[in-house]
């Protein structure tokens, strides 16, 4: 009887390391499982990440740059005010005269491919004719709207059978291709939503201009609009929506005037000769080998097609655009204002101010 319960135990205790050793092999397939099928989980997210496209939000290296103008000037005479045109804010950078009571405002509309104080023309301009009793400002411009991105057309392929691995290399090939496809297609959509849903430039720097003019009144009505390259098409622009009573104390002045590429800009030399304030065109000779159309000799025939009692065409010499220039061009700008605009104002003014003569009445003989 002892032996055989003996046995009995001796069995049990053999046994006993194999029921762990089955238990340890089915807790270690269960965890083996349970890992492949969260791999797996984690792979298929992934997969799906990958093709789901990811609009990138592009950089703004116009509104950087504005910023950067800012701060610059920040510490400086420069006047840093913020105003709001059509549901946005922009900069109106104002250097006062250095006399108490300035002859006028000069508005300067800045060439949107540079900026508000650009070192070539710019600059100069409204810092020295601050020494000369004008109030200078410039209105931050927006970025340049473009025309629309054409659409892609998609990428031909032409896969070849030379074995599985080579199909299995140019599917995958194709599905890398076709996501990068259509996440540079969806931030080109991204961008193009954007700007067709933008309100047009037109309309902006027409508000902004307008909100300017009304802020430089408070110091003078007398304002001179000075457009820079492509600036001049908005100063013309701006110019045309005058009204009469604002017309008598406005004169436009155009430096090296250019077309905008701008969707909503407008044709220049038709503006011109929808002009009727005193205009002075600052140009450069036109190239007579070149095939493009004398711009210059267009705008001076749009204005005799117009009101305009006054229209000055002047001459500059090519360097007048660039750095060693703006001594020139500076001159030559002072120059126009004092022996033409300022001197017309006041000729004006002074004969506003003279009393009127009395009215003759009839009177009997005897009376």
């Amino acid at each position: 009887m002892k032996k055989l319960i003996i046995g009995k135990l001796f069995i049990l205790l053999l046994a006993t390391p194999l029921f762990a050793a089955d238990e340890d092999t089915a807790n270690s397939s269960t965890n083996e499982q349970s890992n492949n099928e969260q791999s797996e989980s984690e792979n298929a997210d992934k997969s799906a990440d990958q093709q789901t496209p990811q609009t990138r939000v592009l950089p703004d290296p116009h509104k950087q740059q504005q910023l950067d103008i800012a701060n610059l000037l920040k510490g400086s005479l420069t006047e840093i005010i913020e105003l709001n045109a059509q549901e946005e804010s922009f900069n109106l950078y104002v250097l006062a005269a250095d006399e108490k009571e300035p002859l006028g405002n000069v508005l300067f509309f800045a060439d949107p491919r540079t900026h508000s104080d650009w070192p070539i023309s710019l600059s100069p301009l409204r810092v020295g004719l601050s020494h000369y009793k004008w109030q200078t400002a410039v209105m931050t411009m927006p970025a340049i709207q473009l025309p629309k991105i054409p659409e892609r057309s998609p990428i031909p392929t032409t896969p070849e059978d030379s074995g599985t691995d080579d199909t299995n290399t140019q599917t995958q090939e194709q599905e890398n291709t076709e996501n990068n496809q259509v996440t540079t297609d969806s931030e080109a959509n991204a961008n193009q939503e954007t700007q067709d849903s933008a309100v047009p430039n037109n309309e902006i720097i027409m508000a902004r201009a307008k909100a300017s003019i009304a802020k430089l009144n408070e110091t003078s009505d007398v304002t001179i609009l000075i457009g820079i390259g492509q600036g001049a098409t908005w100063a013309v622009d701006f110019a045309t929506t005058l009204g009469d009573a604002d017309k008598e104390k406005a004169r436009l002045i155009l430096i090296n005037a250019k077309q905008s590429p701008d969707t909503s800009a407008k044709d220049l030399n038709q503006m011109i000769s929808q002009l009727k304030i005193g205009t002075y065109d600052i140009y450069s000779a036109h190239n007579k080998n070149s095939p493009e159309i004398n711009q210059p000799l267009a705008r001076k025939r749009a204005a005799n097609q117009s009101d305009i009692e006054n229209y000055k065409q002047i001459k500059a010499p090519n360097s007048a655009w660039k750095k060693q220039g703006n001594e020139w061009l500076y001159r030559k700008v002072l120059g126009v204002i004092k022996t033409n605009i300022a001197a017309q104002l006041e000729e004006e003014a002074l004969e506003k101010m003279k009393p009127k003569p009395a009215e003759k009445t009839n009177q009997k003989p005897g009376a």
